[in-house]
């Protein structure tokens, strides 16, 4: 049998348990960022390559930050939807790393 399928077999069963900690942990993370007074935001640019020819296309990173969390996500814009949907109700003091770009 071949070591990647064995390996694939093996740790299938575990994969979803893994991503509901993974998943679980990242937003916990995300609510306590935004639960802080004062939260650093970050975006930039990712290049994201897809099918055969690679095509690229833009993508963007975002960050939040306190200093004892770091929360990321990945967005197809920088737009002010996509800052809403990581800010959500986020009523405290944002400090930009770069200034805002979030554009409409």
């Amino acid at each position: 049998m071949h070591l990647a399928y064995c390996l694939a077999a093996t740790l299938c069963p575990y994969r979803s348990y893994a991503n509901r900690i993974v998943t679980s942990a990242q937003w916990y993370a995300r609510a306590h960022i935004l639960g802080a007074d004062v939260v650093g935001a970050d975006e930039t640019w990712w290049r994201l390559m897809e099918g055969k020819a690679k095509s690229i296309k833009r993508w963007w990173a975002w960050s939040l930050t306190t200093p004892d969390a770091v929360w990321h996500g990945i967005a197809p814009s920088r737009s002010a939807e996509a800052a809403s949907q990581y800010l959500g109700d986020f009523e405290g003091t944002l400090g930009l790393g770069d200034g805002p770009h979030v554009s409409d």
